[in-house]
């Protein structure tokens, strides 16, 4: 049976070369394929094939989390993490405890973790004799994005009320010893002798092995990390305190010292777009989530919550037949229309939020985040948004020359290909090769059509 699928997979290959622009040979390169061109001054469909089929878009569902996210928190939204003094203040010294607070804000960097270590001393407080106690405002709190991604990949963080620098930490090894940047006393690094090929994790603790790199990993437990990474803060400006505790409720008693903004939400879409970030989307769908008043316990729930929004203010994007279930996309149960993107795109193209259109908080052709290598033969003419996994690729976005002006979108998956990388009778190797010939094709298709 193997060997049929790897005379089956070099004869998929085989027709990437040959690939002419009808939909017969786009459909057998991809075992599904959607596209649609729209030309916006004739208000017309110049060229579509399968645009009803629900297909995996992969982080091209990001442009529904985040548009929502403009629509119903506004652009100049902001999210505050509070430091609380639990105590009175004596000589220097609080007898009591220092609370930290967050809202979900998914910007926070250890360098403004600084900014209450300067505000402690301003107000004479060199030593705190309690403990610093964390409090995440009962947001969700969630190890990992999707549990059946890979574990320790940066785009699968954990996420709370309390995140800091992307809820990673860095490694480094120096003369055979690795070391936590950030060291803190919520994640710890071993080594094992185990010859395992990537890093696993366990109880707090990341285990490499002789064949790891040094690299970048995600955290488990981001209010803990980051009110763990504020204790070595403030002890590296000179504040000692206590240990380090988690709570359910801010006591009556306590005051709020300082207040931190988050990036307004505009900002954090337009970053989150260019770069294609899991975090802020997922982040976003729970701020939404809680301003519709939705209850949920998960991330499906708060995603079906944005469906239902979609569905009672933009019923003319037809998703009785998409399948919600993350805010980043990072999910292949994830379904949805390439003419349901198209609608959500010609709604989004004329909306402005403060001086900024929609257009253009999307990255830009041979210029920025994920379009930088993309549209090369037509630099700075076309914001798209971009999503890609193993043996999906999807674009969607707004071209624009002297002449024309058109919103396209392209979803091409292979499960064929995909069911075989599980297996592993197909290679990682293929999967980019797979996406960077697709990529081209979609490319070529949208030139075609335009001319």
């Amino acid at each position: 049976m193997k060997y049929i699928f790897v005379i089956l997979l070099l004869i998929s290959c085989s027709k990437v070369d040959n690939i002419k622009f009808d939909d017969t040979r786009l459909k057998a390169y991809a075992d599904d394929f959607a596209y649609l061109v729209y030309d916006v001054n004739s208000d017309k469909v110049v060229a579509s094939s399968n645009e009803d089929k629900a297909l995996i878009p992969a982080s091209l569902f990001k442009l529904f989390t985040n548009f929502a996210a403009l629509e119903i928190l506004g652009p100049d939204k902001k999210f505050e993490t509070k430091l609380y003094i639990n105590g009175n203040i004596e000589k220097g010294v609080l007898k009591g405890d220092l609370i930290i607070s967050g809202s979900g804000d998914p910007t926070f960097y250890i360098e403004n973790l600084y900014n209450f270590a300067l505000a402690l001393k301003a107000i004479g407080i060199s030593e705190v004799k309690g403990d610093l106690l964390y409090f995440d405002n009962n947001f969700l709190s969630l190890s990992e994005i999707n549990e059946r991604q890979t574990n320790h990949a940066l785009y699968n963080p954990s996420l709370s009320g309390l995140n800091l620098n992307f809820n990673s930490v860095r490694i480094d090894k120096n003369q055979g010893v690795y070391n936590l940047i950030p060291e803190t006393e919520s994640v710890f690094v071993k080594k094992t002798k185990k010859n395992y090929h990537l890093p696993f994790y366990k109880s707090n603790t990341w285990f490499l092995s002789r064949r790891n790199k040094v690299t970048t990993l995600p955290v488990k437990n981001s209010s803990q990390f980051f009110a763990a990474t504020l204790k070595l803060v403030l002890n590296n400006y000179g504040i000692t305190i206590g240990k380090v505790k988690k709570i359910t409720k801010i006591p009556k008693k306590s005051s709020v010292i300082v207040k931190y903004e988050s990036k307004p939400v505009k900002q954090i879409v337009k970053d989150g777009l260019v770069y294609s970030n899991n975090l802020y989307s997922e982040i976003l769908l729970l701020h939404i989530a809680r301003a519709n008043n939705c209850k949920f316990s998960n991330l499906v729930e708060a995603s079906e919550c944005l469906q239902h929004w979609y569905d009672q203010n933009y019923p003319k994007m037809n998703l009785k037949f998409a399948k919600f279930y993350n805010g980043s996309g990072l999910n292949e149960n994830i379904k949805v229309s390439a003419a349901s993107i198209l609608e959500l795109l010609k709604v989004a193209r004329s909306k402005k939020y403060d001086d900024d259109y929609f257009v253009t908080l999307l990255p830009l052709s041979d210029y920025s985040g994920t379009m930088k290598d993309r549209f090369e033969a037509s630099p700075i003419s076309v914001f798209a948004k971009t999503g890609s996994m193993d043996f999906i690729s999807a674009i969607a976005g707004y071209y624009f020359n002297q002449n024309n002006n058109f919103i396209f979108v392209f979803i091409s998956n292979n499960e064929t290909l995909r069911e075989g990388l599980h297996k592993k009778t197909v290679s990682s190797k293929l999967a980019s090769k797979w996406r960077k010939e697709i990529n081209e094709k979609h490319e070529e298709v949208l030139q075609l059509h335009l001319k």
